[in-house]
């Protein structure tokens, strides 16, 4: 039997400043690396043979938890990268809930006629995620391996194996940054033996799921959202430099 350890990347810049990254390259934020210290413990005494990772800089970043102190190597794959949705990169998800609304609300529940300029359609992710991790098991027989990948990629993977149909995938859960899955592969079948813990968080005060509410929401998306210059004569209030800028929430004002 090969065991999946299937892990979603630390919190990464757009998680934090709710930006809409898919290929995005985004940085890891300081909490993230707080997690990835957090994952490191949670795996300190898992035998692991490999470590797999997207080709992206906040995988490749958290996949450090595991292959670092194992002295692996670290292999990474495009194959494995999040959802790349085209005209929609590092725009905020305010913004497109105020400008794109109807394809945003395709794209929070997972609706197949999901559609953007540039984008993967779900199918299309669907597709090269299993294909990845069929491949990964035949490399790797009755090995232990770790796998590195995307919120919205690994969702997708697991609701297919659970037996979700590409309608139905907005009805599954949502993973929290380096939120843990096991997978196994026997006798020709992936198998999901949990999904998306994140007690390893948790019990350290670092999720990043605990501080925001969109996941838990209808429609995905937190009120404030989007962002404006902050007034000039609000400036010395937020101790700016002369010549800097700030931002403050952005809100509908009332008719």
């Amino acid at each position: 039997m090969t065991r999946f350890y299937i892990i979603r990347h630390a919190e990464a810049e757009g998680n934090l400043y709710r930006r809409v990254h898919g290929w995005y390259d985004s940085l890891i934020t300081d909490n993230g690396y707080r997690q990835i210290a957090a994952l490191a413990g949670r795996f300190q005494d898992v035998p692991i043979d490999a470590v797999y990772s997207s080709d992206l800089f906040r995988t490749r970043t958290t996949a450090g938890a595991i292959w670092k102190p194992r002295a692996l190597a670290l292999h990474t794959r495009s194959d494995l990268r999040e959802i790349g949705v085209g005209a929609w990169e590092d725009r905020t998800w305010g913004d497109l809930e105020r400008h794109d609304a109807q394809e945003l609300l395709r794209f929070n529940h997972s609706a197949p006629e999901f559609r953007v300029e540039g984008a993967e359609t779900f199918d299309q992710v669907q597709t090269r995620m299993k294909r990845a991790l069929l491949d990964l098991a035949r490399l790797h027989p009755e090995q232990t391996v770790a796998v590195f990948s995307h919120g919205c990629a690994i969702r997708i993977l697991l609701a297919t194996l659970q037996g979700y149909s590409l309608a139905q995938l907005g009805q599954t859960p949502h993973g929290d940054n380096t939120a843990v899955s096991l997978l196994t592969w026997d006798n020709g079948q992936l198998r999901v033996e949990y999904r998306d813990d994140n007690s390893h968080l948790t019990e350290r005060g670092l999720s990043t799921f605990a501080k925001q509410s969109w996941w838990r929401s209808k429609n995905m998306v937190d009120p404030g959202e989007d962002y404006l210059p902050l007034p000039e004569e609000l400036l010395p209030r937020f101790h700016v430099p002369d010549g800097g800028e700030a931002v403050e929430e952005f809100k509908e004002k009332e008719p």
